[in-house]
């Protein structure tokens, strides 16, 4: 068998040269339909077409295939002629895109392998050819990486301002929010104008998540803190409030604790220089937007009772809509209540005293709020019974609605003056 005589020996330019000029009258064929490439590289090249497979694009259209590389080409030469090809089918002009290499590509793959095969020299010739240098392309290549990151950030500027603005639309809404904190208690308001008032924190830090599920992610303020007394299911979890949210205003009966919770609780309020202001009877909170909160327990000063003796009792005002929050308080501030206070204690929701506990049972009291909901706050079967059945039937006597946070989960209302709105995932 004759053997195929030797090839003669080009320089590397030379072959890209040829390479080049082939594929580019191949291109025009393909275009106009004319013969293939693998026929018209045949004619031109005879014997040095060796049938390097790829894809050549032209000016949007799919060749039949990147043909003509002779097999002396090493990768880093096949790379270049692909490079120069595809740069010619676009034009002068290198950038990145769907019809050539991307700039990443040459910097990372093409031109290391340019400088260990001809040369750094050699390679920033290359490089020059295409009116680029080294340090130009990093520099475009960061560039071009610069504008998507700023186009990216740009665009999430722009999604939480359309959130923000169309999240944070109140239309004159006041919003209340009982949360499921376990054994404990914990409200949040919010008025018509987006002031913020928690009254209670529940048992423990639990009270973050329950914030989590109603606040915006990126609302870390609560204008005031009341705390009805400081007993752990009602305090406990305000320190941990405090370490996360910015808090203007502390409102309290004035009562303290011995335990570790609450010393943590005061001096957080020292180093925070949080305005702390003891409440009585009598006073007013105005929130904003036309909702505001009574005081209407404790009347006086505290005395050698027990802390749920003198738990504030607080009323809150929207419009036609009413509130009544309890507390802990027992039987006989009900009853005291009752007596002092009469229709003012009418209310549309009830936050039911003492999670539901027969030690803040009176009838007469529940008869006289006589509400369309009352609200039990307490764990999911929980140690103490809470609710107790008594509680529970005279509320269903009264024909008023029970929902308690161990079986719903946070019960939230909306109010718009007129017209009270349970909001509940039931």
């Amino acid at each position: 068998m004759q053997n195929s005589p030797k090839q003669p020996k080009r320089s590397y330019l030379d072959t890209v040269h040829r390479v080049m000029r082939g594929i580019g009258a191949v291109g025009k064929e393909v275009i106009r339909g004319g013969p293939s490439p693998k026929e018209q590289m045949g004619k031109k090249y005879g014997k040095y077409y060796q049938g390097f497979q790829g894809k050549l694009w032209m000016r949007g259209k799919k060749g039949e295939g990147l043909v003509g590389v002779a097999k002396y080409l090493s990768k880093s030469e096949r790379q270049l002629a692909a490079l120069k090809i595809r740069n010619r089918a676009r034009g002068a002009q290198f950038q990145p895109g769907r019809y050539g290499l991307r700039q990443e590509d040459v910097l990372q793959k093409a031109y290391p392998q340019w400088v260990e095969v001809l040369g750094k020299q050699k390679a920033d010739m290359l490089l020059n050819s295409q009116g680029l240098t080294f340090k130009n392309l990093k520099n475009k290549m960061k560039f071009s990486s610069i504008k998507i990151y700023f186009l990216f950030l740009l665009l999430l500027i722009n999604g939480m301002i359309f959130y923000t603005v169309f999240a944070e639309t109140r239309g004159g809404l006041l919003k209340v929010s009982f949360l499921n904190v376990g054994q404990g208690d914990a409200i949040l308001i919010e008025s018509p104008t987006g002031n913020q008032l928690l009254i209670d924190g529940g048992p423990d830090k639990n009270i973050l998540n329950a914030l989590g599920r109603i606040m915006p992610f990126y609302d870390k303020t609560i204008d005031t803190i009341l705390v009805t007394h400081p007993d752990q299911d009602h305090v406990g979890g305000i320190p941990e409030v405090l370490n996360n949210y910015s808090v203007e205003k502390y409102l309290s009966n004035g009562a303290t604790s011995s335990t570790g919770t609450f010393k943590e609780l005061e001096n957080k309020i020292i180093q925070k220089n949080i305005k702390n202001e003891i409440v009585r009877a009598g006073e007013v909170v105005d929130l904003g937007g036309g909702a505001y909160l009574k005081i209407l327990y404790p009347t006086g000063e505290l005395k050698g009772k027990g802390t749920n003796e003198y738990s504030i009792v607080v009323k809150l005002y929207y419009g036609n809509s009413t509130f009544l929050f309890t507390g802990d308080a027992p039987t006989d501030v009900e009853l005291y209540l009752a007596k002092i206070n009469g229709v003012e204690l009418d209310s549309d929701i009830l936050k039911v005293a003492h999670h539901g506990s027969r030690n803040s049972f009176s009838p007469e009291f529940l008869s006289i709020v006589s509400p369309e909901y009352s609200i039990i706050s307490a764990g999911k079967d929980n140690r103490y019974g809470h609710p107790h059945k008594e509680i529970t039937d005279f509320l269903k006597d009264i024909e008023s609605q029970i929902l308690g946070t161990y079986d719903v989960g946070d019960i939230l209302f909306v109010s718009d003056g007129e017209y009270v709105q349970n909001n509940s995932r039931l």
